[in-house]
């Protein structure tokens, strides 16, 4: 099962690609490919598959081996795997995930894959749709209670999967492991969320950590970053294009005025490529 090593500003993945054969990693599986000491060691999986919507269609993991709708940064690694394999030689093309078909951009720059961008679609801001329980109030300004006492003010909203945005005032002491961990489980989110902690530099950049749901915190998140634009746009914190600073670098995003799509763009890179060994599945069935 041969495999190749993606990052997007840190947020690492591992690309299948199923094709033109099978690779089929079970869903039980994808923790232990997943884990950084005993296998690979990833933030997520994508298996690339042939679509019926469009040429390519990705099934996109989390590291605890539930399935995710989307991920920005994770079709983005996508977007340049099948462009520089040559799977496909076009600039522009889509890739269907269980968030919809996404559009791809490659940029390149003296010959070079510079950039990928993705259309992520316009943000979702109906409880039903995020999902979130409750039928009255404003998810864009939510009191959740967590514990028995305290009260946190957030903004949530779907960027193809669930997310709640918090401002904080210092982001490098923002609790993100302690409330994260408990704002992603909460009961209020039926299929748990993604939480973005958020510190406005200026109208023009924002700075921003998140925890993911099924990850923990990662050095960046593409969806993560759009739903802090998309936010800070409404609450008139910023413009309508934002450069998102992270752990592991910038991103880019625009919100379109036009068609209020979101464009995320940034770099992609390789780490390396390998395969996994008979006696490597072996034994994560023998841990099992």
């Amino acid at each position: 099962m041969k495999f190749i090593k993606m990052h997007a500003l840190g947020n690492d993945y591992i690309i299948f690609n199923s094709l033109f054969e099978v690779n089929d990693v079970p869903p039980h599986l994808i923790k232990n490919v997943c884990e950084r000491h005993y296998g690979i060691g990833a933030d997520g999986v994508i298996i690339l598959l042939p679509s019926d919507k469009t040429k390519f269609k990705a099934t996109i993991y989390n590291s605890d081996g539930s399935e995710a709708e989307i991920s920005g940064n994770g079709i983005r690694c996508l977007g340049r795997y099948i462009y520089d394999l040559g799977i496909l030689r076009k600039k522009n093309f889509s890739i269907e995930t269980l968030a919809g078909v996404k559009e791809i951009t490659i940029t390149e720059n003296k010959g070079l894959v510079d950039k990928i961008s993705v259309n992520m679609g316009k943000p979702e801001f109906k409880r039903e749709k995020i999902p979130m329980k409750g039928k009255m109030g404003d998810p864009l300004n939510e009191e959740i209670i967590v514990g028995e006492n305290q009260k946190i003010l957030a903004s949530c909203l779907s960027i193809g999967n669930p997310h709640c945005v918090i401002w904080v005032d210092d982001i490098k002491k923002a609790p993100v492991k302690i409330l994260g961990f408990k704002l992603e489980r909460h009961e209020i989110f039926p299929n748990n969320t993604n939480v973005e902690f958020v510190k406005v530099k200026n109208k023009n950049e924002i700075f921003v950590r998140t925890w993911e749901r099924g990850v923990g915190e990662t050095e960046s998140c593409g969806t993560g970053a759009c739903a802090a634009v998309v936010v800070s746009v409404l609450k008139n914190k910023t413009k309508r294009k934002v450069n998102v600073s992270l752990l592991g670098g910038n991103l880019e995003v625009l919100w379109r005025e036009k068609d209020e799509n979101i464009i995320l763009t940034g770099k992609v890179d390789y780490v390396y490529k390998g395969r996994l060994s008979d006696s490597w599945l072996l034994s994560q069935y023998e841990r099992d």
